[in-house]
């Protein structure tokens, strides 16, 4: 009859090979571009019990347990996902990530309709671009961004106003994946135009707005209600006027009238260049909350003093001209559609974030708001925070799209499906996709002190000579084991001799 030593022998000696073989997978992949090696986790086999524990009593003392442990078993084997060292490469769509995350690419099997559908997750950022532009892996499945505008209609998108209020805009632009462009193509909704301000003059000349010059004048990122603390787009005021030292002093009340709370400004200086057309900078109150405001100039404009002309400082009685935009009437003011932007991503939502979800395009020519002005692309380039930007002609800049990237509660729970590629699974947790400096996104530890290497890759993580010292201490188990099989059998063999 076989002794439980053989069994308990032969059990282990299955369970390390199982470790052996993972460490020969980790060392097989130590030059495998974002490969995370595993570690083996063993845990003690349940005990055959011989005898139960007794309480002690007068006349006698307690008894312990007797057992026999039946070996091992295999716990756990678990993904490292430390950070691998990073390699340079001078190429500029290989992406090494520092930090949490990873990039969002689409499923190796897409339905045909729907490139996002179920994407999948890497750390191996060596991408390439294909004959159509688009930024992919190695084998053909697409990287994944917050696109600032559309591949197939070349024109800005726009996504629903985020407690946004929109003093002027005359872009009439529909959703994501659907956006129209100024003038507005027959639509039958076109944004309100801003009214007349009110104008105060202290100076010499009056004061002069000129709409047409803008396409967009907004304030983002919604207001904070003093008394419930809820989010609102509660209209204010929003005064223009000029400061001591020459810069535009923009102020938004937004309680008509209220507390230093109430009051958010931004001071402009009007001769500092403005990027395609776009401004983009914050309001603070005296409690360091924080609005955005947004400014798109038309094509060919490129100083905010042709907007808002003639508002002049008086040194001799320090004060200036003011030009008001009243936030009363709720018909001058409203959360519609807007237009998105590089900087736009602080003051966003995630559920914002993910309207704008698409595969990363280059183009070979610069979109613009006016499509008898595009541009030759020189070259692109990709910043840490994922913001990946076209150049043109005498280094003309447009930011284009903002690289994905997701994070999850435990990464050790995610499913590796080859290729350096994972799969969410019910103990991953969700993926949680948002933008570097983005929004945070709740479903998981921030990514927002990560950064992204252009030109770099990230080695794999595999230290050769921890593994080799796990390597012999696994062998030399299993030698121990067989050993103890041996012997087993040599009980066995002294059994059936005394027979």
């Amino acid at each position: 009859m076989p002794i439980p030593s053989l069994f308990t022998g032969a059990g282990a000696l299955s369970t390390q090979q199982n470790a052996i073989s993972v460490i020969a997978n980790n060392i097989a992949n130590v030059n495998t571009t974002g490969f995370k090696g595993s570690r083996v986790h063993f845990s003690e086999a349940v005990s055959s019990t011989l005898s139960n524990a007794s309480a002690p009593s007068i006349i006698k003392g307690g008894k312990n347990p007797g057992q026999i442990g039946t070996g091992l078993t295999l716990s756990d084997i678990n993904s490292v996902f430390s950070q691998g060292s990073l390699k340079q490469t001078g190429n500029v769509t290989d992406l090494a990530i520092s930090g949490n995350g990873f990039f969002v690419i689409s499923a190796s099997t897409p339905d045909g309709t729907n490139e996002i559908l179920n994407p999948e997750y890497t750390r191996d950022g060596h991408f390439l671009l294909d004959a159509d532009g688009n930024l992919v892996t190695a084998d053909g499945a697409k990287v994944m961004a917050a696109t600032l505008y559309d591949h197939a209609t070349e024109k800005v998108k726009s996504i629903s106003g985020y407690s946004a209020i929109t003093f002027h805009t005359d872009q009439t632009i529909g959703p994501a994946g659907s956006p129209t462009m100024y003038p507005n193509n027959g639509l039958s909704a076109p944004n309100l135009a801003l009214p007349t301000p009110t104008v105060t003059n202290v100076t010499g000349s009056t004061p002069a707005f000129t709409a047409g010059v803008l396409q967009e004048l907004s304030i983002r990122g919604g207001l904070i209600d003093e008394n419930t603390g809820v989010t609102t787009g509660t209209p204010g005021d929003l005064t223009i006027s000029r400061r001591d030292d020459n810069k535009l002093l923009f102020t938004f009340d937004d309680a008509n009238g209220g507390t230093s709370d109430d009051l958010f400004t931004a001071a402009i200086d009007t001769n500092a260049s403005i990027l395609d057309g776009v401004l983009s900078f914050e309001m603070t109150n005296g409690s360091d909350d924080k609005l955005q405001m947004r400014i798109r100039l038309e094509p060919g404009v490129d100083s905010l003093e042709d907007a808002f002309a003639n508002i002049e400082y008086d040194s001799t009685t320090q004060t200036s001209d003011t030009m008001v935009f009243s936030g009363a009437a709720a018909t001058t003011q409203v959360g519609s559609n807007i237009t998105v932007g590089n900087d736009d991503f602080e003051h966003m939502k995630v559920a914002d974030v993910s309207d704008l979800y698409s595969s990363i395009k280059i183009p070979n020519f610069l979109y613009d708001q006016d499509s008898a002005l595009e541009r030759e692309t020189n070259s692109f380039t990709i910043s840490s925070n994922g913001t990946i930007s076209i150049i043109g002609p005498g280094s003309e800049e447009l930011k284009i799209a903002r690289l994905l990237m997701s994070n999850f509660i435990n990464p050790d729970g995610l499913k590796s499906i080859g290729a350096n590629r994972f799969q969410q699974t019910a103990n991953s947790g969700l993926a949680a996709t948002s933008v570097i400096d983005g929004p945070f996104n709740r479903n998981a530890r921030s990514i927002n002190a990560t950064q992204i290497v252009s030109g770099a890759l990230e080695s794999s993580n595999v230290n050769i000579a921890d593994e080799f010292a796990e390597l012999i201490a696994f062998q030399r188990g299993l030698q121990f084991n067989a050993t103890t099989v041996q012997r087993s059998d040599d009980v066995l063999q002294t059994l059936i001799n005394l027979g």
